[in-house]
Formats: C-alpha cells, structure tokens, sequence
C-alpha cells in the first residue's frame, strides 16, 4: 500500500525467496532448508536477491525494502550496496507488534496463502526468538543514525496504514 501511494518499488525478501523456491533454483532449494527449520538465509543470500531485482526497481522513485537488513552484518552490507549506487536510507519503519499477534498473524497468512513454512507455532516461535536475538539490535542501530520511525503495528491494515503514512 505504501509503494503504491509513493510510487516506490516493494522489494520483499521473503517474496524473492517464496519465488526462488517455487521455481526450484539452487538459492531456493538452500533458502527452503534454511526457512524450513525457522532459521534466516546468509547475507550473501540476501544481497544476492536484491541484486537480481535491481533492475526491476532502478527506474522508481526509490525502494522500500522489507525483510532487509535483519542483522547487523546485513547493515554494514546494506551501507556498502547504497554507497555504490548512491542511494540514501530515508526511514527504517518499524512496526511494532506484540509477539502474540505476530504468531496469530502470520498462522493466518499461512492459512490463507497455503504457506507451510508459517503453519507450524514451534517454527513462528524460533524466528519470533532469532529476531529478538539479532534483528532487534538493527533498530538501536537506526534509532542512532536518526532514520529510525516507530509505529504502533496493532490494528486493522488500514488503521496501521495511516500510522505509517502519519509517521513519515
């Protein structure tokens, strides 16, 4: 909703990678081992995707990149791949969201999308315990650099929506 309201380019990781693995490439079958137990793909994985999709983005207004940078290492990556093509990082948007909810939602989304990699709670639980770990670091980071928006992520899609319009 947003990429389409400012005109960006929506560049999801995690679609990159549904799609790598549905197609059957050698990066999906090693993201599906990966994804399959609960735990992130590499960060040459990552890059490697938004790499691909470059070119598909390059003529936007700009990118919002969701999925990305999880870790720090990610964002020492994500530093280096904007610097090179001289894009500057408006906001990280973080959407705050209670981990109970977070469960609820994404067993909806596999429900509905037919996900099983998002159907098993000891699976949701893993990655809800990897991102408390090593992606909840990458927010202090951007609170730091002054890019950092916080936004309450409870509420209908459209209620969140307007939050995030609001926040930026």
């Amino acid at each position: 909703m947003l990429a389409k309201e400012k005109e960006l380019k929506h560049l999801s990781t995690g679609e990159l990678l549904r799609r790598e693995i549905q197609k059957g490439t050698k990066l999906g079958e090693e993201a599906a081992r990966l994804i399959d137990k609960g735990n992130l793909v590499s960060d040459e994985m990552a890059l490697n995707l938004i790499n691909k999709s470059y070119e598909d983005f390059k003529e936007k207004k700009g990118i919002i990149l969701d999925g990305f940078p999880r870790t720090l290492s990610q964002v020492t990556i994500l530093d280096e791949w904007l610097k090179e093509r001289t894009i500057k990082l408006q906001k990280l948007i973080y959407l705050d969201i209670p981990d109970e909810e977070v469960t609820g939602r994404i067993m909806k989304r596999a429900a509905l999308e037919d996900r099983k990699d998002d159907s098993e709670a000891a699976i949701i639980h893993r990655r809800i315990k990897i991102y408390h770990q090593e992606t909840a670091p990458v927010l202090d980071f951007y609170k730091k650099r002054n890019v950092f928006v916080h936004v309450n992520g409870t509420g209908s899609i459209e209620e969140v929506f307007k939050k995030v319009c609001a926040s930026i």
